[in-house]
């Protein structure tokens, strides 16, 4: 079987010509689904997580053809929700200030003393990574306790809304 040869992973995913791109990930996409197809219904392996993520990859990322066979979904048609990893499965996909992102947000808050020229984080938060730092700003000022006790809240441009302002003034 190709998938047990050491040089596999390079000729399948690091060699794969522009041109070949669109065959590749067809072919693929099949063997994903014959694989699923020749292991369902073992029930000592549909418990495994890695079963469980080609399930998912196959649900999210391909399309049943009349034939029984599968197509993959086209690309513009992904979401960012989509298994982007098996080792992190809840990793979302993001384009943020002209990159592309994989993972998670981690926002941090700072409590900053003007008069000791000293800061302490308080609080740090991690989300999906299409959770907006608005959003963050926002549950910040409506929920977090250390909010009623701040007389001034700097942030980025990003976490600006104006909902997130009144709420501050309240």
């Amino acid at each position: 079987m190709a998938y047990l040869e050491k040089s596999h992973q390079n000729k399948t995913i690091y060699q794969t010509k522009t041109t070949e791109e669109t065959s590749k990930l067809q072919f693929l996409i099949q063997q994903a689904h014959d694989l699923y197809a020749f292991i369902k219904g073992h029930a000592d392996v549909e418990n495994f997580r890695s079963f469980e993520h080609l399930a998912r990859l196959l649900k999210e990322q391909s399309i049943p053809t009349k034939d029984g066979s599968v197509m993959p979904v086209e690309g513009a048609k992904l979401t960012s929700q989509i298994l982007q990893n098996p080792s992190d499965p809840d990793a979302t996909f993001r384009h943020k200030a002209g990159e592309t992102h994989i993972g998670h947000s981690l926002n941090f808050v700072e409590v900053y003393d003007n008069e000791t020229d000293m800061g302490l984080m308080m609080h740090a938060d991690v989300k999906e990574n299409t959770y907006s730092d608005a959003q963050y700003g926002e549950d910040f000022v409506k929920n977090h306790p250390l909010a009623k006790e701040m007389d001034t809240l700097a942030v980025d441009g990003a976490y600006y809304r104006q909902e997130t302002v009144k709420h501050a003034d309240e």
